[in-house]
């Protein structure tokens, strides 16, 4: 109640803003994957206040963000069946790295919604507080299926493509090759 009431006096719209909405366009806000020692953190005192403020459970943020870091990890350090890393994920466009990311945070949400519809609603209100880098991968979708953007992913891997419009390409070009 008190907290409430803080945020009442203090304009909690403006400080949605400045902390989250603002913020959020061009840093992570929730939690960071280092490429370096391949750690995650999850940060909580974000994510607590933004729960608070929009009145969602923690735990459904936290996961969330547990899933988008997880993803980066998986990408990054997870071997193909060739056995191979992605070797200069450091130096790829952030649209193709935290959209991948993104994107599937975005399917194990769509997956799990039904049981779990807080998570969706959790997952949404932190959607919408997030940059163009990780929201690109929704123009993906309508477009290309879960195969060609899987695929796309492992060739972005295999032939070293940085710049996101070489990404664009490629999955044009599974698309054309897949259907």
């Amino acid at each position: 109640l008190h907290l409430d009431l803080y945020f009442v006096k203090y304009d909690l719209k403006g400080l949605i803003n400045t902390l989250f909405k603002n913020s959020g366009k061009s840093v992570d806000i929730w939690g960071t994957y280092s490429l370096k020692g391949s750690k995650i953190e999850i940060y909580y005192i974000p994510l607590i206040l933004f729960c608070q403020i929009n009145s969602l459970p923690l735990e459904h943020a936290v996961l969330s963000t547990l899933v988008h870091e997880m993803a980066h990890a998986y990408h990054h350090i997870g071997k193909d069946k060739d056995n191979v890393i992605w070797h200069n994920m450091s130096s790829t466009d952030l649209e193709i790295v935290e959209g991948m990311a993104e994107y599937f945070t975005w399917l194990f949400v769509e997956t799990y919604k039904e049981q779990y519809p807080a998570m969706k609603t959790t997952y949404d209100t932190m959607f919408n507080c997030l940059g163009p880098q990780y929201t690109i991968f929704k123009k993906w979708v309508p477009e290309y299926s879960k195969e060609t953007i899987k695929s796309a992913l492992l060739s972005t891997r295999k032939k070293s493509i940085t710049r996101y419009e070489d990404f664009e390409k490629l999955l044009s070009d599974v698309k054309m090759i897949m259907h």
